[in-house]
């Protein structure tokens, strides 16, 4: 969604919901986990939620990570956030649903390519990804590109039915 739309506050507000009902959410903003530590971009409170979930092993944890344009207007690494998310999860990737928030016209395929490098994504969802980045990137999808604005709303309501919310 575009700059001034409430991502931020949107992302924040939906790891609170999940919290709330009990379930393990974690809301980080992209320029303070590229340049901290996993568990220094957490609260003191967080990070001990954190550590439980990791330490529990079964049920999965949503992570919102936000804002991949603030990050790179302050020129940030994406990857080197990845790779601290990747550290920080470890061998429990497999549990985490991450959701990432940016302006459509910030997210580049670059950026597609250090998230599958980084984090360890089940083949299924890689085949997903990398189907959904050739369409999305591909010549003649400058019509895609300008509708995505338009359906950040409903992609929006989708991965919300997906997470029960």
């Amino acid at each position: 969604a575009e700059a001034g739309s409430g991502k931020t506050e949107e992302m924040r507000q939906q790891a609170k919901l999940l919290n709330e009902r009990g379930k393990p959410a974690f809301f980080l903003p992209l320029e303070v986990l590229d340049r901290d530590s996993f568990g220094d971009a957490l609260l003191m409170q967080e990070a001990a939620a954190f550590r439980s979930w990791l330490a529990e092993g079964r049920c999965p944890g949503w992570f919102f990570l936000d804002s991949v344009d603030e990050l790179k207007l302050r020129q940030g690494s994406l990857e080197r956030a990845f790779r601290g998310m990747a550290r920080a999860l470890g061998d429990q990737q497999h549990r985490a649903h991450i959701f990432i928030s940016c302006r459509p016209g910030d997210w580049l395929a670059s950026d597609a390519d250090s998230l599958l490098r980084c984090l360890s994504l089940p083949v299924s969802v890689r085949l997903r990804y990398q189907r959904w980045l050739r369409n999305a990137f591909s010549p003649g999808c400058k019509k895609r590109r300008s509708n995505r604005a338009k359906t950040s709303h409903l992609k929006w309501q989708r991965a919300s039915r997906t997470l029960r919310l």
